[in-house]
């Protein structure tokens, strides 16, 4: 079983579900070489604890996220890396342990949440879609089970499968209007 993923230096681009389902994968370098990952790539990596990003990388790691183009795209998310953090950034412990992140929202410029970006999350019981936010891909919140609520600060329309497999409870918040009707 693979526990260590090492991408080769001169790889460009990570196909589409090249990594999903990988679910012994712990640690993972990313090379700087790498300018493109297909849609579902690190989908169901339940172990991820690290990811190294080769310097001068077009993405970037925050507390779980992948982000592409300078934060304005998320890519993934990896459930077995996000935690609670304090204002400061730094985790919050209890009893040795880091406490999950059980509300989601980021101050990064996101402006497009990438298809099956957030599938099989099951931490998050509370998530904000950030306000620049213009495109949602398909599938993106797939098979969240632990999804209670869900708070659209603009008026977008998701594609028709985006919430696939999640709570039948689940609670949408959104501006009046019409695209989140269907819902």
């Amino acid at each position: 079983r693979i526990q260590n993923l090492v991408m080769l230096e001169n790889l460009v681009r990570i196909g589409e579900s090249a990594f999903e389902n990988s679910h012994n994968v712990v640690n993972m370098t990313i090379p700087s070489s790498i300018e493109e990952i297909g849609v579902g790539a690190f989908t169901y990596m339940d172990s991820m604890t690290n990811i190294t990003l080769g310097k001068g990388s077009a993405f970037s790691v925050d507390n779980g996220v992948l982000y592409g183009r300078n934060g304005k795209f998320i890519h993934t998310v990896f459930n077995n890396m996000i935690k609670q953090t304090e204002s400061d950034g730094s985790i919050i412990y209890e009893n040795g342990a880091p406490i999950p992140m059980y509300y989601f929202e980021t101050d990064y410029p996101v402006e497009e949440i990438g298809a099956r970006a957030f599938e099989g999350v099951n931490n998050i019981v509370y998530l904000t879609v950030p306000i620049n936010v213009v495109t949602i891909g398909e599938y993106a919140f797939r098979h969240m089970k632990g999804l209670e609520e869900i708070y659209f600060t603009t008026n977008i329309l998701p594609p028709a499968h985006v919430f696939d497999g999640v709570n039948e409870g689940l609670v949408i918040y959104a501006p009046i209007g019409e695209s989140l009707r269907g819902y």
